[in-house]
This record gives C-alpha cells, sequence and structure tokens, in this order.
C-alpha cells in the first residue's frame, strides 16, 4: 500500500464519527425544499422522540432556530452500553434561509420523527435587524 491508500482507508474507517457531536449539545439532520415558484420553504429535521413542551421554534433574520431537549428513554438493567449513537440532550439547529420569510405564515407538523416547518417567502424581502420570536399553532395530530 502507497501512502495516499492508508489514508484514504484511515478516513474511510474514522470519517463517520467525526460527523457525530458527541458534546453537550448535538445538531440534527435537516433537508431544505423550495417550491418550483420560489415561494413555499419547508425544512425538515430529523428529531424522533421528541416532547412538544421542550422544543422552542424561532426566527433570527435570515435563520431558523430550532432547540431544544431530546431526554433518553429510561435506562435498562443491562450495566454496559456495546453501541451509542443515538444523541439525547440538548439541541440547537440554526438553518440559513434563501431569503426573508413571513413569520406570521410560518406552520409547523411532527410526523413519524421529523419536524417539518412549512415557510412562506416575505415578498417584501425586508430584512428586519432585531430577532424575531414565532409562537407556532401546530395542526392536529402534531407534537
Amino acid at each position: 500500500m502507497c501512502p495516499d491508500d492508508y489514508t484514504r482507508d484511515f478516513e474511510a474507517m474514522f470519517s463517520p464519527l467525526g460527523r457525530r457531536s458527541r458534546g453537550p449539545h448535538f445538531s440534527p439532520d435537516a433537508d431544505i425544499h423550495v417550491d418550483a415558484d420560489g415561494i413555499h420553504l419547508v425544512v425538515s429535521l430529523e428529531l424522533a422522540a421528541l416532547d412538544r413542551e421542550h422544543l422552542t421554534i424561532g426566527l433570527d433574520e435570515r435563520t431558523l432556530v430550532v432547540a431544544g431537549i431530546r431526554r433518553a428513554p429510561k435506562p435498562t438493567s443491562f450495566e454496559n452500553c456495546l453501541l451509542k449513537e443515538i444523541e439525547y440532550g440538548g439541541f440547537e439547529r440554526r438553518v440559513p434561509l434563501p431569503y426573508a420569510v413571513d413569520p406570521t405564515a410560518v406552520t409547523v407538523e411532527y410526523y413519524d420523527g421529523i419536524l417539518i416547518v412549512s415557510l412562506t417567502r416575505d415578498m417584501s424581502d425586508v430584512i428586519v435587524a432585531t430577532r424575531v420570536d414565532v409562537v407556532f399553532l401546530m395542526k392536529e395530530g402534531s407534537l
């Protein structure tokens, strides 16, 4: 093997570990979609086992901020953990938005461990210089 092969093999083996935060807070994975007319934006976050009372969602200029706490299930009677990949505790995800959104036209849904935040473009596209906290009304059957 040449040195490049060693580097490639090392990175292939350990790079998945580097993607996990393993700190006191984690950042959930997200998908962002925009419709063909560029008016509606949907941000989906992977947040299984989430309780509504531990969730905060807000807008900070052109950034969607989702933060909260995912509590660990009650401990098992087993002594040793053989694999630990699921992250619990505090989380925050700051999602930069491609344009200003209307804070009065935001909806939030939660299905099968996916938090779905639907936003509508603010056609005036004016950036507000101060932080705006948004209170969301959830559809029935959500969180």
